[in-house]
């Protein structure tokens, strides 16, 4: 306990360059992420693409915790600093996003410059030949050109993509690794302090989401498989039974929570609990896009489908279209091993469950004056703190976007109620502190 609190004082009263200066940003809803053709992740995460540091020698970010852990890899912070890169940056395919038209549409636009070339000077019966044969000959160098460019000019758009943001998917893919138990998790490797110690090494249904999210959005704009592969993997642990390895559960109303922390009873964190379930509606909407229509499908060809309602742009890669048809690439289609094998993870039913769950028991975070951060069954309700209670707001506005349903935007609104009155952050405040005593 006193190393603890030796921990905690050190961090609260010098925050600069700790950990804390990595998560407390201000939360805030991306309205890029609802864009077609968005790589763009939910939350701007703009404070996190600020992080100073520090770094390893690859531009992946480490957290210092000061005290008895001090810096160390996080898994959650390394998928995070690599969204907010991808935001920052403003990500997109260099193509649209749907492969049945990109490759026409660019074809067109490579006719249209050359049909506007114009000879460099006026004709003449003298000149007139020699004029016409270089114009010629420049048309059809241009022409071979853009065939070229249609190919092989979305492979450059990996170069759009920040190096860091890269770096961070690489070492998801790397430290993708298997528990006692046989299923491949991200691993925290050092002590955590929760009502019950996490001792190391734990996973978190949290940092399995946040993972999926960044290696498909880096998958999407490389066209390299190796994340779609660990992004597939990474899904296993949603789908498995804490008791098993996994970071699922399925409480006795036959909801299913996704847990942030793996506790003997379950605690279902909200903020985990939902920013995992956004890896699971990432890996939907980009199998919804490989599936397609059903219309049109031949091998090594794409065919797109408009993405689910509010799912933005994460579809599939319009790079996949140029590296298939060059025969690169696994095929792709409604029929492919990759298309089923997404849809085999069982990805849409997991999401919609989660919502019902979400639907079902978001009252129960609601503490009447100020949001709950967790459910955990001890004798005091855990508030959140003035942080994640203005997150659990930014969290449920995307939920709304994502589902359309009025309870996420209701819940909202009536917390961002709670937050504007200065009892309710008195009390919130003296609450949290007399949970912390007691428990921690």
């Amino acid at each position: 306990m006193l190393s603890y609190y030796n921990r905690i004082l050190r961090t609260y009263l010098r925050p600069g360059g700790s950990n804390l200066s990595f998560w407390h940003e201000t939360p805030e809803l991306n309205p890029a992420a609802f864009e077609p053709d968005s790589c763009a992740y939910f939350m701007t995460f703009t404070g996190k693409a600020e992080y100073p540091g520090p770094f390893d020698g690859n531009g992946v970010p480490l957290l210092d915790y000061r005290g008895d852990i001090g810096r160390q890899y996080n898994p959650i912070a390394i998928a995070q600093y690599g969204l907010a890169l991808i935001n920052k940056a403003d990500c997109r395919p260099a193509f649209a996003a749907s492969p049945t038209t990109a490759g026409k549409t660019q074809t067109a636009d490579c006719r249209l410059q050359t049909a506007d070339r114009r000879p460099a000077f006026a004709a003449s019966p003298a000149t007139a030949g020699k004029t016409q044969t270089a114009d010629i000959s420049y048309k059809v160098t241009q022409l071979q050109s853009c065939k070229g460019q249609i190919e092989n000019h979305v492979l450059r758009s990996a170069f759009h993509v920040p190096q860091s943001a890269i770096a961070c998917a690489d070492w998801l893919v790397e430290n993708l690794v298997e528990n006692q138990q046989g299923v491949k998790v991200w691993m925290h490797r050092f002590d955590w302090p929760y009502f019950q110690l996490l001792k190391a090494p734990w996973y978190s249904g949290l940092a399995q989401g946040q993972g999926i999210s960044l290696l498909l959005r880096v998958w999407r704009l490389t066209g390299d498989e190796r994340y779609l592969d660990a992004a597939v993997n990474a899904f296993e642990a949603m789908t498995i039974p804490t008791t098993d390895g996994g970071v699922q559960f399925v409480d006795e109303d036959g909801d299913v929570w996704l847990e942030e922390y793996i506790t003997a009873p379950p605690t279902h964190i909200l903020n985990g609990f939902i920013w995992g379930l956004w890896g699971v509606r990432d890996l939907v909407v980009s199998r919804e896009s490989l599936v397609g229509s059903g219309e049109g499908e031949e091998k090594g060809r794409v065919v797109s489908r408009q993405p689910l309602a509010g799912s933005g742009g994460m579809g599939v890669p319009a790079s996949r279209f140029a590296l298939s048809r060059a025969g690169g690439r696994r095929e792709s289609g409604v029929g492919s091993p990759l298309a089923q094998g997404i849809g085999a993870t069982g990805a849409e039913d997991l999401w919609q469950r989660c919502v019902r769950t979400l639907e079902h028991n978001l009252a129960r975070f609601d503490s009447g004056f100020w949001s709950l951060y967790d459910l955990a069954p001890v004798g005091i309700k855990n508030p959140a703190s003035p942080f994640y209670h203005r997150l659990h707001i930014v969290q449920l506005r995307v939920m709304h976007q994502l589902t359309g349903k009025a309870i996420f935007a209701e819940t909202a609104d009536r917390w961002e109620q709670y937050a504007a009155k200065r009892f309710n952050r008195h009390r919130a405040f003296a609450n949290k502190c007399l949970f912390k005593l007691k428990y921690y």
